[in-house]
């Protein structure tokens, strides 16, 4: 070049990071078959003192999403705002609106850029909708989206904008509300006083049940509460009521096509409340009785006089049919005074 000056230059245009200072690196190296001489053709001496140049640095690396998560993991319903949390690999300036492309079920969705919680980190929301279900787990669409946005890192470089799965997925998203499938009554029969009418109710997807909610029973005219007795699974409650002394019902009872909710309900685990519409059964063979039978007559024998080996018959006549018990020992009897002497009639048979 017939010049004391060289200039060598680097550029730029790769992806690298060197924060604490450049260092030249001693010997000048030529490539192939350059030769570096003066005027009178010797070669120059290629060794030179190292450089350190602290002040002199490089950061062309592209900033990267580092991780990406759900801030509150749950089971997502309408109305609900699900945020989602990035996090950088390095401190990023965040200019106008950068959103996240979201699929949930079929349906995409954005969510998009409201705060910086860290100078690495970023807030994304979006609102739940009532149309969106996805039962197997949102999933995140890539790119990360910034037309008309930019995220910089602090050396004006354009964030790679490549996004990581969610981290502490799946997270689900249910707007469909749970019902009653079936609810199974008391066995037909007749219950007296202190019997326990259950209810068996199977709802089809798992529910919360929280502040009383009641089965509604109509019975002689009068309304009665069912309340919940046990919670033999997610899906299937018991529900009980006690017989009382007031109540009377030879037609059957009757249950209401609804939940007396009274203060509380009944949600799914998303936290959508319950269709409250009961496919009623038929419940007219459960009959209340707790009034006790009584003797209405006795017939007694003929008038005459009995002598040995001959038999006194009475007939005892109820209100109602009864059943005798089949332990002979605790059959029913009548006590007699026969001139003095206490003896006893013993059953003998229904008519």
């Amino acid at each position: 070049s017939g010049s004391a000056d060289l200039v060598i230059q680097l550029a730029v245009n790769f992806s690298s990071a060197d924060l604490n200072g450049l260092e030249v690196i001693s010997p000048l190296t030529l490539i192939s078959t350059a030769t570096l001489r003066d005027g009178n053709g010797n070669h120059a001496a290629l060794n030179f003192a190292p450089l350190l140049m602290p002040a002199v640095t490089i950061d062309s690396k592209k900033p990267t999403t580092s991780k990406l998560a759900v801030v509150t993991a749950k089971i997502y319903k309408a109305g609900d705002t699900l945020s989602l949390l990035a996090e950088f690999d390095k401190p990023v300036v965040i200019t106008n609106t950068p959103r996240i492309a979201v699929l949930i079920g079929a349906t995409t969705v954005y969510a998009n850029y409201v705060s910086s919680p860290a100078n690495n980190k970023a807030l994304f929301n979006l609102s739940i909708g009532f149309g969106h279900n996805d039962s197997d787990g949102i999933s995140i669409i890539g790119p990360l989206d910034v037309a008309g946005a930019s995220i910089k890192d602090l050396y004006n470089n354009d964030i790679d904008t490549g996004l990581p799965v969610i981290s502490n997925g799946p997270i689900y998203v249910d707007n469909t509300a749970p019902n009653v499938l079936t609810v199974v009554g008391p066995s037909n029969g007749h219950y007296k006083v202190g019997s326990l009418l259950l209810f068996n109710v199977t709802f089809d997807s798992p529910v919360q049940v929280y502040g009383g909610p009641k089965l509604v029973l109509a019975i002689g005219g009068k309304f009665y509460f069912a309340d919940l007795l046990q919670e033999i699974s997610t899906t299937e409650k018991v529900f009980a009521y006690t017989v009382g002394p007031d109540v009377a019902s030879s037609t059957g009872i009757s249950l209401d096509s609804a939940f007396d909710m009274n203060v509380g309900g009944i949600k799914d685990i998303a936290g959508n409340n319950l269709i409250n519409i009961i496919a009623t059964p038929d419940l007219t063979g459960v009959n209340v009785d707790v009034v006790s039978p009584w003797i209405t007559s006795i017939s007694v024998p003929l008038s005459k006089t009995y002598k040995l080996a001959e038999v006194l018959e009475f007939d005892l006549q109820f209100n109602e049919p009864v059943n005798v018990s089949n332990n002979i020992s605790l059959t029913p009897r009548i006590a007699l005074n026969i001139g003095g002497v206490f003896v006893n009639a013993d059953y003998l048979s229904s008519v």
